[in-house]
């Protein structure tokens, strides 16, 4: 009966982990077998309890392991992966000295803020050169107008009185050829009756000396006629030579929108010296520092533009075929344990990693387990999850298959 008993032992103790446990009319035999046996129940209780956790343990790894494989049988994997975003180079238009930065590297800055100057001493005597010039050509140009105006005032008062006198001339004129029209024919009516000799010597000579008077006055007042038109004439001409300096003033009107656009060109090469954030977003590195060179074409500061990021995943080109745009995808990220982000494949490149820039994979050939070529995907995230994510950030990236 003993003999049988360990026997029976022995097989349950040989059975298969995974097998479901012992009735309990089995367990009791096998318990008073052992306890024949001198072991303590204790014990017996123990090395059970250990076999149990030993079958669920291997029972957990197997289902992990299952899940896992289904899980890798429905999407790719890449953990070659990276956030990216929209990095930009800002240089300047001009070279120069770099005076001051304002805006520190890691700084959120708005668009068109100033991040940094250069040295603008120059400029900005230029500046004020032509400014002064410009406020001359303002004061020379009204003072021009009112001299004209006061000129053109002026002129006219000296044109009217030209017109009275010559008016005056011409009455003055008409006058005295009157009353020398009048001696003449007194003296022709003298000279006449001298003839016949009604009258005296005497009043012929008076008749004479009258007509010769009367004549010299019609002379003197024509002489006045003739002077006072030729001063309405200078008038009326040095009220047309106003004229002239009113084109005067259209030259220095013309010199000022000259001066004026060299002013906005000295004014655009001022601003030129400030260099300014595109776009909203932040300061990654400054590649220069206070006091270096800039030159035209070189950058200046390096920064990301605004907030969209997205994520560069490199698949390995036996499993690009799976990868489809518009499957969705899975991203997890170190810096953000324990999050999963949700997104869906946008493109797709269409060289691999052997066509690019060695710094442009993560994970470049030379230091991958496999060198196989790879292709890159872009997974397009949601815009609510993407706010604190920073470009360069590594990324691991799970893509539902587009067979399933």
């Amino acid at each position: 009966m003993t003999s049988s008993n360990n026997t029976k032992n022995k097989n349950t103790l040989s059975q298969d982990i995974t097998s479901s446990i012992q009735d309990s009319s089995n367990t009791h035999i096998t318990m008073d077998t052992q306890i024949d046996k001198g072991e303590s129940p204790q014990r017996f209780y123990r090395r059970r309890v250990i076999r149990i956790i030993a079958i669920g343990l291997l029972l957990a790894l197997i289902i992990i392991i299952g899940n896992w494989a289904q899980y890798q049988s429905q999407h790719v994997i890449s953990s070659n992966a990276v956030v990216r975003g929209q990095i930009s180079e800002v240089g300047t238009r001009f070279s120069g000295m770099l005076a001051a930065t304002e805006a520190g590297e890691g700084e959120r800055v708005r668009a068109g803020q100033i991040l940094a100057r250069l040295a603008d001493q120059h400029i900005t005597a230029e500046v004020q050169e032509i400014e002064a010039q410009i406020e001359a050509l303002e004061r020379e140009i009204r003072l021009e107008q009112s001299t004209i105006e006061y000129e053109r005032l002026k002129r006219k008062v000296q044109l009217e009185e030209a017109n009275a006198r010559a008016a005056a001339a011409h009455a003055e004129s008409v006058a005295a050829k009157s009353r020398a029209d009048e001696a003449r024919a007194f003296y022709n009516a003298r000279q006449n009756l001298l003839e016949r000799q009604l009258i005296s010597r005497d009043l012929m000579r008076q008749a004479e000396a009258d007509h010769r008077t009367a004549s010299a006055m019609a002379n003197a007042v024509q002489a006045k006629k003739v002077a006072s038109d030729s001063a309405k004439r200078n008038a009326l001409l040095e009220l047309d030579s106003l004229a002239l300096r009113v084109q005067r003033i259209d030259v220095l009107n013309a010199n000022l929108e000259a001066t004026r656009a060299q002013l906005k060109r000295a004014q655009a090469d001022l601003e030129g010296t400030l260099i300014r954030a595109p776009s909203d977003g932040t300061i990654i590195r400054w590649l220069l520092k206070n006091g270096g060179s800039v030159r035209v074409g070189n950058p200046v500061v390096l920064m990301s533009i605004g907030d969209d990021t997205w994520i560069e995943a490199w698949i390995d080109e036996n499993q690009i075929h799976r990868v489809n745009i518009g499957n969705p995808a899975i991203v997890t990220l170190p810096s953000h344990p324990g999050r999963e982000l949700k997104g869906v494949v946008d493109a797709i490149g269409i060289t691999t990693d052997y066509e690019q820039p060695i710094e442009v994979v993560p994970q470049p050939r030379a230091t991958r387990m496999r060198g196989s070529p790879v292709i890159s995907v872009l997974v397009r995230l949601q815009d609510t999850q993407v706010a604190s994510l920073l470009p360069g950030l590594s990324a691991t990236v799970a893509i539902l298959s587009k067979d399933d």
